[in-house]
C-alpha cells in the first residue's frame, strides 16, 4: 500500500554515473549522482548534497537500484516535503595501496581489512577519500553549496557506522548525520561523554554544530540491534543530545526499512 518509492507522474531528476581518480587509493572510483529536476531547469541554482553509503556486501549501485533513492527524492520534492538536493552514492570501501583486501565482514573480521581497535582509526582511508578526493571533485563538477552546513552524510548498517565515525569527527564537513539500522555508539558499554574524542561531552556545543542527528531501525530487526540502539539513544537523551528516531513498522534489516529511513531523513535536511 505504499508508493513513495515508485515512479510517479512528477518531474524527474537524473542519476548519473561518475568516475573520479582517488589519490588516496591510487585507483579510479565509481559513484552515482542524483540531480533533482530543478538542476536542469534552473542553471543558476546551487544545491546541498547528501552523501549515501551502502551496507556490507553492497556497492555504489545499491541506493539507486534496490533503494530507489531517485524516485524517493523525486516524489518528496514534488510534494514539497524535501528541499531539492544532490545525492552522491559511494561504494563505501576504500583502501590504500599497501592495505589488505578491503572487504569487511562484521561476522568474520579475520578475513579482510581489520577494524582498528581505536574507533577513530576505523574507515580512515574512506574518510581521506571523502575529504581529499570525493567532496572536492563533487564541488568542482556540480553546482553545490560548498560548505558543511549544506552537506549531510548517511548510511545503512555498516555504512551507518562509517557515516557516524567520519561525520562525528568532521563537523566542518557535515552538519547532518543519518544512521539507518546502525548501532550508533557501538557496544552496550557506550559512553557518549568519551566516545569519538569526547565530541558529545558538551551537549550544548554539539547541538549547535549538528543540525540533524538521525537514527532508524526496523521494528523486526534482531533483538541485539534493537536493544543496542535503545541504550545508545537513552545515553544521548541523558546527556541532552538532540536526535531524531524513526522505527519502520513491520520490517527488519532490509531495503524497505532503508527506503523509509531515507524518506524520513531527507525530509528533515537543509531547512
Amino acid at each position: 500500500g505504499e508508493d513513495f518509492y515508485e515512479q510517479r507522474n512528477v518531474p524527474h531528476g537524473e542519476v548519473r554515473e561518475q568516475r573520479y581518480f582517488s589519490q588516496i587509493t591510487n585507483e579510479w572510483r565509481r559513484i552515482f549522482v542524483y540531480t533533482p529536476p530543478e538542476y536542469q531547469q534552473n542553471p543558476a541554482a546551487r544545491f546541498p548534497v547528501l552523501y549515501l553509503l551502502p551496507g556490507a556486501g553492497e556497492d555504489e549501485t545499491c541506493w539507486s537500484a534496490q533503494g530507489r533513492a531517485g524516485q524517493i527524492l523525486d516524489n518528496l520534492i514534488a510534494e514539497q516535503k524535501a528541499k531539492p538536493m544532490l545525492l552522491v552514492m559511494d561504494g563505501g570501501i576504500a583502501r590504500r595501496p599497501e592495505e589488505l583486501d578491503p572487504v569487511v565482514r562484521l561476522t568474520d573480521l579475520s578475513a579482510g581489512l581489520q577494524l582498528a581497535a581505536d574507533p577513530n582509526q576505523r574507515f580512515a582511508a574512506l574518510e581521506e577519500v571523502f575529504l581529499n578526493d570525493l567532496i572536492p571533485m563533487i564541488d568542482r563538477t556540480y553546482r553545490t553549496v560548498a560548505n558543511g552546513e549544506h552537506r549531510a552524510l548517511a548510511g545503512l548498517s555498516l555504512g551507518a557506522a562509517q557515516a557516524f565515525t567520519i561525520g562525528l569527527r568532521r563537523f566542518d564537513q557535515f552538519a547532518s548525520l543519518g544512521s539507518f539500522s546502525g548501532a550508533g555508539g557501538g557496544s552496550r558499554t557506550f559512553d557518549p561523554q568519551t566516545v569519538r574524542d569526547s565530541v558529545m561531552a558538551d551537549a550544548d556545543a554539539f547541538n549547535r554544530k549538528i543540525r540533524v542527528l538521525f537514527m532508524s531501525v526496523g521494528a523486526n530487526e534482531a533483538e541485539r540491534s534493537v536493544s543496542s540502539g535503545t541504550q545508545y539513544r537513552q545515553a544521548l537523551q541523558d546527556l541532552g543530545i538532540n536526535y531524531v528516531f524513526y522505527e519502520s513498522p513491520d520490517t527488519g534489516h532490509e531495503w524497505h526499512t532503508w527506503r523509509r529511513s531515507l524518506r524520513e531523513f531527507a525530509s528533515l535536511l537543509f531547512k
